[in-house]
């Protein structure tokens, strides 16, 4: 009997446990969900606003002659352009971001031209790796080229897409002192500008010297005419 009433109480226990157990709600986070926490949109958005890509696109086919190109991508102002899609007039479009993982940033858009219709752009970027991604070209209903790609970024690229390289240090010009003769004479104390100087003055000591020395004549009075003294 003591026994039967311990079954019976242990059972009752245990109901009860379970019963409280099952209306407490259990919340399971997967470890992607926990880790989006990490990281915001807006700093997101921050990592690839404003900069600049140079990538490589192959396309995805299994013919032999794939397509290779090369292209530029350029985020700014929260739009992106692809230097290749703007020459088939696909011009730039917002784009929007999402998070997944610790640090893995998705960037979506989709852009249209009235005679080359629609691409659809996802990239996927994580800080300090190449971007990679994936574009989808519905050029026509029956003809979609689809395209993997992958490159590096800088924010420090110009227009051109070209890396604006710092300026090498201009280094002092040292401009030789150009020694000419009168430099010399100076530092030798005009020793030679005085020796010309002396020989000058001798040539013309010696000229004036052999010059002919000028004889003074003494003027005679007019004679009068014996007319002008008869008129007197």
């Amino acid at each position: 009997m003591v026994f039967y009433r311990k079954i019976t109480s242990a059972a009752m226990l245990f109901l009860l446990v379970f019963t409280v157990a099952a209306s407490i709600p259990v919340v399971v986070f997967s470890q992607d969900i926990a880790e989006e926490k990490t990281i915001t949109a807006k700093e997101a958005k921050e990592m690839i606003d404003n900069t600049v890509w140079k990538v490589e696109l192959k396309e995805m086919s299994t013919e032999k002659n794939r397509e290779e190109m090369k292209d530029i991508l350029r985020f700014s102002e929260g739009k992106i352009a692809s230097d290749k899609m703007v020459s088939e007039g696909f011009a730039a479009t917002n784009f929007t971001v999402r998070i997944k993982g610790k640090d893995r940033v998705i960037w979506e858009t989709m852009q249209t031209s009235e005679k080359n219709g629609i691409a659809f752009w996802r990239g996927e970027l994580r800080e300090g790796q190449p971007m990679r991604g994936v574009l989808s070209w519905h050029i026509k209903e029956n003809k979609v080229k689809d395209y993997s790609f992958a490159g590096d970024g800088s924010n420090k690229w110009g227009p051109d897409g070209v890396v604006k390289e710092k300026p090498a240090p201009v280094e002092p010009v040292v401009q030789e002192e150009i020694i000419t003769e009168e430099v010399i004479a100076e530092a030798e104390g005009d020793s030679t500008v005085q020796e010309q100087t002396e020989q000058e003055m001798a040539v013309i000591e010696a000229v004036v010297e052999e010059a002919p020395v000028p004889v003074k004549t003494e003027e005679k009075p007019e004679k009068r005419s014996k007319k002008s003294k008869k008129k007197r």
